[in-house]
Formats: C-alpha cells, structure tokens, sequence
C-alpha cells in the first residue's frame, strides 16, 4: 500500500508540473496574439495613410496637413514593424 501511495506522489507531482507549464504557455499564446493584432492595425492604418497622404499634396493649403499625415502614417508603419520583429 505505500508504494502505490508512493508512486501516485509521483504522478501528482508530474500533474502539478504539467499544470504550471500549460497555464505560461497559455498566457505566452495571450500576449503574442495582442502583440499580432497591435502589429496588424498599425501596418494597416500607417499604410493607408501612406497610400493617401500624397493626395492632400496636390490640395492647396493642405500641404501641412499632407506632411502631418505622411509622418504620422510612418510612425505607425515602423511601431508595426517593431511589434512585430520584438514578438
């Protein structure tokens, strides 16, 4: 009766271990999925802006504005880059 006891500490043992991996494997999945979904917009809306900023250059008095957009769309294109290589 206490080897069995004994080898059934064994397995609780293993059980807890294995437990404890999945849950930081599971919470490593969580923030790498908010990491892919940060990369993804900020690729997204900077290269929207980067396709529509040059419209406002032919616009008179929005050449400003033009400007403004064209580097605010390269911030994000490059915070989408740097998300996604610092995964």
């Amino acid at each position: 009766m206490d080897e069995l006891c004994s080898n059934n500490e064994l397995f609780v043992q293993q059980y807890h271990e294995q437990k404890v991996t999945i849950a930081v494997l599971t919470e490593t999945a969580k923030s790498s999925r908010w990491n892919e979904i940060l990369s993804f917009v900020c690729l997204s809306v900077g290269s929207a802006g980067l396709g529509a900023s040059p419209s406002y250059f032919s616009i008179p008095g929005a050449e400003k504005f033009g400007i403004v957009f064209l580097i605010l769309s390269l911030v994000l294109v490059s915070a989408g880059v740097i998300a996604r290589v610092m995964r």
